[in-house]
């Protein structure tokens, strides 16, 4: 779902992108592309490169609906089939590979970065909250991308529509991949090399294969020395929550049971 035109966005069709942006492969007149105000600055400026490019040789991809805000870093798109829709929210930055095929849905909200992700939808929704922080080798896999047949049938079991959800202020570290039908709680933290099958709850650590969560009620900083905007309001938000609810939370009791 792309979010409404905003003032000072831009918008052009794949005929006639600006010469920062690089198209590749055949689309149809139908397809267009939205850039902020402050992502075209950054394509000029070569703080920002995007690439466009068509995957397969089935002629030209229609329905096609990009828009970007991202201010710096290198996105590469690929797009495999019609009616794809990307939404890189306002002031995010880093390295994305975005891979699309049917009817592909993906939204990713403000301020957030990425060291290194592939983000792969098809015939899914992947909806990423604001200020997430991604480490390299990150893998958000919204699909299976090919069919598991039932031999007893002989029937496509898994043709059902997808969807990966990651809440705001979610930090994967490094080669964790999260699988379909997931949904990540804001706050939440997912360690190195995680791979993550199962819904995971809000600020908690989460860990291993497949994930568990191995710590509660805890949430991370962009800074290692002090918190941060986001990291300041959730802990505001907690404190609230056990003043209301006149429990407060020990540290024994946020160690997760095995």
């Amino acid at each position: 779902m792309i979010t409404p035109k905003s003032p000072g966005m831009h918008e052009y069709s794949f005929a006639s992108l600006p010469p920062s942006v690089d198209l590749v492969g055949a689309f149809g007149d139908d397809c267009t592309l939205r850039l902020s105000g402050a992502s075209l600055s950054a394509l000029e400026r070569g703080r920002l490169k995007l690439r466009i490019h068509r995957m397969g040789r089935s002629g030209a991809v229609d329905a096609v609906r990009l828009q970007i805000g991202a201010h710096s870093g290198q996105i590469g798109v690929w797009i495999g089939a019609p009616g794809a829709t990307l939404d890189i929210g306002e002031g995010c930055s880093g390295l994305w590979d975005v891979r699309m095929w049917r009817e592909a849905s993906i939204r990713i909200e403000g301020q957030t970065t990425s060291n290194g992700t592939k983000v792969i939808s098809d015939c899914s929704d992947v909806q990423v909250g604001e200020d997430c922080m991604f480490s390299s080798g990150i893998v958000l896999q919204a699909a299976d991308q090919h069919g598991i047949v039932d031999l007893a049938t002989g029937r496509i079991v898994n043709d059902q529509r997808r969807s990966l959800t990651i809440g705001r202020h979610v930090w994967l570290g490094r080669n964790a991949t999260v699988l379909p039908d997931v949904h990540i709680g804001e706050g939440a933290i997912i360690g190195s090399a995680t791979v993550v099958t199962h819904d995971v709850p809000p600020t908690c650590v989460a860990a291993g294969v497949p994930a568990r969560v191995v710590r509660r009620e805890v949430t991370w900083s962009r800074s290692p020395t002090e918190l941060d905007a986001v990291s300041t309001l959730l802990v505001a938000e907690f404190a609230s929550r056990t003043t209301t609810s006149g429990d407060p939370v020990g540290d024994s009791a946020r160690q997760a049971t095995p």
